[in-house]
């Protein structure tokens, strides 16, 4: 064997080396060149590919027809050119012999997907090419390895040494693909293109933009015949893992067959998650029954979701030919973003316009629709039931479809269905329920997974704080109590917490607020093809920013908000400026035409920033968007959908921006800590989660009996007056009303917890579920006309206006100062930044916000000595928000914290048994001492040098990390080692140190010894 003496040999040949040990015959350049006929513009083996042919299809082909149709002309351009290949080698070709004509036949082959072994798999090297136009760099290009199956080219590789980012090899394939003078001949055939060294590979297809070149992470390596292992390869680099996973003949003609795909004439390739988790999926269906075979498929968002919907859509369709999917959404918006990336895929569909349309196009056995779950039960409309197991229903973001009608009506509509959710946002502890009911987890792709492929962007957080003051509030109480005059001093306080937060749209805050957003927008992002978005909290705050940057003339801006209701009479928009709404929406649809025009242009680039109120939050994927600015508040779903618009990948791209006026940090954390939690929640753990129908009746049941009891006094009363007021009058102390409301809350609550049951019309009757309805519907009413009788609840539309007249009038504002750049506590400036804040509480916060981060980014390495400090930082928070401590000695408090933190600067100026140097020997003394409280000292120190050779000696085993096997052992081993020092320690006790053990293990032991 003959291998070419060139730069990149030392990669070249143990690459081919392994692509042999792969099946694939090596051929050498000569070779190669000889089997082109000696022309370097031909790049297709013809002999192997004539042989072939006629190997895998009967006589009645021409052959060198075939061959000729497969060798498609580039008039049309690359794209065109790589597509009608791409059906050829996927589907084939009728070409036949002339005598054959008019005679049933099959499609040509090129390529068996059915039988990998019956193809012809080869690789060379330095592929020469000719150049469409030569110049001062040659008139060839020589790919550095080429692959071929039956003759035909379908990957590309670029080989880089270990000194070479392979971006540089990742340019050259994207320099080649140039039609105009580059090798497009090439290129035209090719399937997937790779490039890496040993340290990193990774892959891509054709016109595959550099940021979306991905990296392969191959599930379950246990026993995988995808990974190098399995062929011997014990220390395997990157592109031995790269080439076992992608190019195993069994899975690269997979890969070509169905998992690379045309989306609006750009072709893609599947990346890691959404193949295991289509792979998965489909192997539900064809192995399991009833409910089981669906599920819930859980990526996070950016993760390429609606392209994993329609290959899944595909392959069902292929795989159970009888099959008809329903593509379900819970927004117009969603489901016409679905259904446009159907057809782009060349998926074609049919929507269902409404619920009527929608049981029409079932019964016409239309294959593929995508609807709202609303049409499943419309208005007025009786629900028919469609019978068959054959119907696939793929569920778009399922935590907010699975609300208990929602499902239900579903269900009942398609009750043998096969049910597969797919959502981007995290389910909370009680939205678990959605993951049994589609059947558990089918597959997960966590927010850190994806920031660890790269395959989106981390975010940048920065709060800005715009301090408001009372200019004038001797005038302001003056005009406050005029207003008021005539109300309890109930309805005024509850006038007075509206118009606290109706503040936060005084005039000068929002002009300080638009100002900022234009200042950081034309420094940061003007003149880069960047652009952004601004989320308010309202209709009204929405079009004040919009008329205050249009009078600035400095950013080409515009809004998007639901439509308001601008019929004679109704006040949907329901804002104190409705008319100021309705005339600016009309206006600004006048300029554009459409909504869809206005956002088409903001994709393009041409409109620096977007205001939005709720719409476009979720759902609007426009990877240009770096920042966006946010003076709304959200939380958990709300919150990480509306982040996300900012964390998808596009050239020149590195990070996405958050800019936050509202203060919303603390729920930042809260949500990404929701989102965590979900990550270890596995398929097993919903066998701990049991759902009982019968304590949800009994619940039910108990809850109406006590409403009933609470009134039972009365009910006598009933036929001796007007039936409402007896109940008003009975109310009319405080107390039986706060009763009164507790009860019904909790009535309110059991019932729709059990209507949330798919089947719990089986275990309760139609009447009585109809009972608790009209009860719950009765009493609500009455819970209403109560709080109106007994001035708890005034009508404050009446005083909006003169109130926010007011607010406008007297108070200000002050420019926004930023209080969430997050710098180390050890930084020399960041006391500095402290003091700048604009008062003790804002101090407070970004002290808070510091050492935070501090403790987050080194807890692992000490989980107890850290924990410490955060409980001391917690308390003071508590102490605080229940009036125990002033703003300004919150402050002093964890200044005083922050002090103690930066004296002792690191962890290694606390004083620890002189046998104890090692930073993993002072954590685990740390965790036993602050645990196991009654230990001697020198019995401390010797566990802790018994547990710090246990994992010295297990971590030295192939990713110990996630090896159940190895960290049973390890537990095993650490509890009998505890327990022989002392016989009293509990399981609590046990489980926390073992917990505490492993993270202080895997953050010192882990990096090194992990693959």
């Amino acid at each position: 064997m003959t291998y070419s003496t060139t730069e990149y040999a030392t990669i070249q040949k143990p690459s081919i080396e392994f692509l042999e040990k792969l099946g694939y015959e090596y051929i050498s350049q000569e070779k190669a060149l000889e089997l082109r006929g000696g022309n370097l513009s031909n790049v297709l083996l013809k002999d192997i590919l004539a042989k072939k042919l006629k190997e895998l299809n009967t006589r009645n082909f021409v052959i060198d027809k075939a061959i000729k149709e497969l060798d498609v002309s580039l008039d049309k351009g690359l794209k065109e050119a790589n597509r009608e290949i791409t059906n050829l080698l996927t589907y084939g070709t009728a070409t036949q012999a002339e005598s054959q004509k008019g005679k049933k036949s099959q499609n040509l082959r090129y390529i068996d997907f059915d039988n990998p072994s019956n193809n012809h798999f080869c690789v060379t090297e330095e592929f020469s090419v000719k150049r469409k136009i030569p110049d001062a760099e040659g008139d060839t290009r020589r790919p550095d390895l080429v692959l071929f199956i039956n003759g035909i080219p379908f990957c590309v590789i670029e080989l880089k040494s270990s000194k070479t980012n392979i971006q540089e090899g990742i340019s050259q394939l994207i320099r080649n693909q140039n039609e105009k003078n580059e090798i497009p001949n090439l290129f035209k055939f090719i399937q997937i293109c790779i490039a890496g060294n040993n340290q990193e590979a990774k892959y891509g297809t054709i016109f595959t933009s550099s940021e979306f070149y991905s990296l392969w992470e191959e599930e379950n390596k246990e026993n995988n015949p995808f990974t190098p292992q399995a062929y011997g390869v014990n220390i395997p680099d990157a592109l031995d893992k790269l080439f076992a996973s992608l190019l195993h003949k069994d899975r690269i003609l997979k890969l070509i067959q169905s998992f690379i795909i045309f989306d609006n004439g750009k072709k893609k390739v599947a990346r890691y998650q959404q193949f295991f988790a289509i792979q998965e999926t489909l192997k539900r269906i064809k192995n399991k029954n009833g409910d089981e075979r669906g599920g819930l498929i859980w990526h996070t968002q950016g993760s390429g979701k609606s392209l994993t919907m329609s290959i899944l859509a595909s392959l069902i369709k292929k795989t159970i030919p009888s099959s008809r999917i329903i593509v379900v959404t819970d927004r117009e918006q969603l489901d016409d973003q679905i259904h446009k990336t159907f057809l782009k895929t060349g998926i074609e569909s049919k929507r269902a316009k409404s619920g009527k349309h929608l049981i029409e196009l079932l019964q016409n056995g239309e294959t593929v629709i995508t609807t709202l779950v609303q049409k499943f039960k419309a208005p007025d409309e009786k629900n028919i039931s469609i019978d068959t197991k054959d119907i696939f229903l793929l569920v778009d973001e399922s935590h907010r479809t699975q609300n208990g009608l929602l499902h239900n009506a579903m269900k009942e509509s398609i009750p043998n269905g096969c049910y597969i959710g797919f959502t981007g946002t995290p389910l909370t502890s009680d939205e678990k329920n959605s993951a049994k009911k589609f059947g558990g987890f089918i597959h997960k792709y966590t927010i850190e997974q994806a920031l660890r492929d790269k395959s989106i962007l981390p975010l940048y957080y920065e709060g800005r704080f715009s301090e408001q003051f009372i200019n004038d509030k001797e005038s302001l109480d003056k005009k406050f109590e005029a207003i008021t005059k005539g109300l309890t001093e109930e309805e005024k306080m509850h006038l007075k917490n509206k118009t606290a937060r109706a503040t936060l749209s005084s005039y000068q805050r929002l002009e300080w607020i638009a100002l900022d957003i234009q200042e950081h927008f034309e420094n940061h992002f003007k003149g880069t093809g960047f652009v952004a978005m601004f989320a308010t909290s309202s209709k009204g705050d929405a079009i004040a920013y919009y008329k205050i940057f249009k009078s600035q003339k400095r950013l080409r801006v515009a809004f998007v908000i639901s439509s308001p209701d601008t019929r004679a009479g109704n006040t949907a928009v329901n804002e104190e400026n409705e008319d100021d709404v309705i005339k600016e929406w009309r206006q600004i649809l006048k300029d554009y035409g459409s909504e869809g025009t206005i956002t088409e242009k903001f994709e393009d680039g041409e409109i620096d920033l977007l205001i939005v109120v709720d719409k476009l939050l979720t759902g609007f994927d426009v990877p240009r968007v770096a920042c966006l600015y946010l003076d709304k508040s959200l939380k958990d779903h709300g919150l990480l959908q509306a982040i996300a618009r900012v964390n998808r990948l596009y050239s020149g791209k590195e990070r996405g921006y958050i800019i936050d006026y509202r203060g919303i940090s603390e729920k930042i954390d809260t949500a990404i800590k929701i989102y965590k939690k979900l990550a270890n929640f596995d398929k097993e753990d919903l066998h701990n989660v049991v759902f009982c129908i019968k304590d949800a009746i009994k619940e039910l049941r108990e809850n109406f009996s006590n409403l009933q009891k609470f009134f039972a006094e009365i009910k006598k009363l009933e036929g001796q007056g007007k039936f409402q007021e007896i109940y008003e009058q009975f109310l009319e102390e405080r107390e039986k009303r706060e009763r009164f409301y507790e009860l019904l809350s909790l009535f309110a609550r059991s019932l729709n917890a059990l209507i949330i049951f798919p089947r719990f019309k089986e275990s309760i009757s139609e009447d009585e579920v109809t009972k608790y309805k009209n009860a719950l519907k009765f009493y609500i009413d009455l819970k209403y006309s109560i709080q109106i009788r007994y001035h708890e609840k005034i009508d404050f539309k009446q005083y909006e206006s003169q109130i926010n007249k007011m607010i406008h009038q007297f108070i200000g504002a002050k420019e926004p100062q930023s209080i969430g750049k997050m710098l180390s506590i050890f930084d020399e400036n960041f006391i500095n930044e402290v003091i700048k804040q604009p008062n003790d509480r804002a101090r407070a916060d970004k002290i808070t916000g510091a050492m935070t981060q501090y403790i987050k980014e080194n807890r692992q390495s000490n989980p107890y000595f850290y924990d410490e400090i955060s409980t001391k930082i917690q308390k003071i928070i508590d102490d605080y928000k229940e009036g125990r401590l002033s703003e300004k000695e919150k402050f002093d408090e964890l200044k005083s914290i922050y002090s103690d933190i930066l004296e002792n600067k690191t962890i290694q100026n606390k004083q620890y048994p002189k046998e104890l140097q090692k930073p993993t020997l002072k954590a685990f003394y740390d965790s036993l001492k602050g645990i196991l409280k009654d230990l001697k000292e020198e019995d401390i120190v010797f566990l802790a040098l018994e547990i710090d050779k246990i994992f010295i000696q297990k971590s030295k085993k192939p990713e110990w990390k996630s090896n159940y096997d190895v960290r049973n052992e390890m537990l095993n081993e650490i509890e009998d080692v505890l327990l022989a020092s002392d016989k009293h320690i509990t399981t609590e006790e046990l489980d926390e140190l073992g917990k505490q053990f492993f993270e202080i293990g895997i953050f010192h032991y882990g990096s090194k010894n992990s693959l």
